[in-house]
């Protein structure tokens, strides 16, 4: 009988054991998966900070500078002085325009459905505006993105300076 009992305890346990294993790991899926959509929100945060911080150093210095385009998903030249970077995204976020940096450009996020929106802004500035252009596709899904100087033209007292951006 003694010899039963054990078995039967062993068996319980087992079971009882299964049962939490089971139960945490559905529950920790969730968890994980939100975790991995917090990583992707801060990389793409961190890309257009990167390629910002690039732009506003070719403005200032000149020559050009290749950025990595570590997050899936598109870029794209939206406006003149607007690039816009879309990534997939399932966790929950603001659907209205929150500003993530500021200073004479800035960058602002959305989601729209399932898609994280970032945009790089240049607004026109009292010294000079940006102009973004391109010489091939304006909305690509690149590996890199190369941010060059290009002309700056006077008019007045404003200055328009071009920026070429490039998806690799």
């Amino acid at each position: 009988m003694k010899g039963q009992a054990e078995a039967i305890v062993f068996v319980l346990l087992f079971l009882i054991g299964i049962a939490l294993f089971s139960t945490a790991t559905i529950w920790g899926r969730e968890i994980f998966e939100d975790n991995m959509d917090f990583t992707k929100l801060e990389a793409a945060e961190k890309l257009a900070k990167d390629i910002d911080d690039g732009i506003s150093n070719v403005i200032k210095f000149g020559g050009k500078k290749e950025i990595e385009f570590s997050v899936q998903g598109t870029a794209e030249i939206k406006e003149t002085n607007v690039l816009e970077i879309r990534t997939p995204l399932s966790i929950e976020i603001q659907e209205n325009w929150v500003n993530i940096s500021e200073g004479s450009s800035y960058i602002r996020e959305r989601k729209e459905g399932s898609e994280l929106i970032l945009q790089i802004i240049y607004p026109p500035q009292a010294e000079y505006n940006i102009f973004f252009f391109t010489e091939g596709s304006s909305l690509d899904t690149p590996s890199y993105i190369r941010i060059e100087k290009g002309e700056t033209i006077t008019e007045a007292t404003t200055k328009k300076i071009q920026i070429k951006v490039t998806f690799m």
